[in-house]
């Protein structure tokens, strides 16, 4: 399953790096919840993380498509669902897009 996790470009770096790692790189709203990586079945829904991200730490809205199985359901809303993992290595990566450009 291909799922989505909004970020900006200002993380990339460290990204393509280690993957997505638990704990970095947090918004004020993710704090609370800094053992975990979120990721979302919705595009638009990443986008708008992405989105408050990018208020919070600057740089360009990124959506990364992540292929994984590590995956756990965590909250199911009305147009999405939303997983959680604790990392995400660089090789489960499969795209990264730049919607504003």
């Amino acid at each position: 399953m291909e799922l989505y996790h909004g970020t900006t470009s200002s993380h990339l770096e460290s990204i393509i790096r280690d993957g997505l790692v638990a704990g970095q790189n947090l918004t004020e709203a993710r704090k609370k919840n800094t053992d975990v990586v979120f990721l979302t079945t919705n595009y638009i829904s990443a986008l708008g993380y992405a989105g408050r991200a990018k208020k919070a730490c600057g740089g360009d809205r990124i959506v990364i498509s992540v292929a994984t199985s590590g995956a756990k359901p965590w909250k199911r809303r009305d147009d999405c669902s939303i997983f959680v993992a604790k990392n995400i290595p660089s090789n489960e990566i499969v795209g990264i897009e730049y919607p504003d450009k």
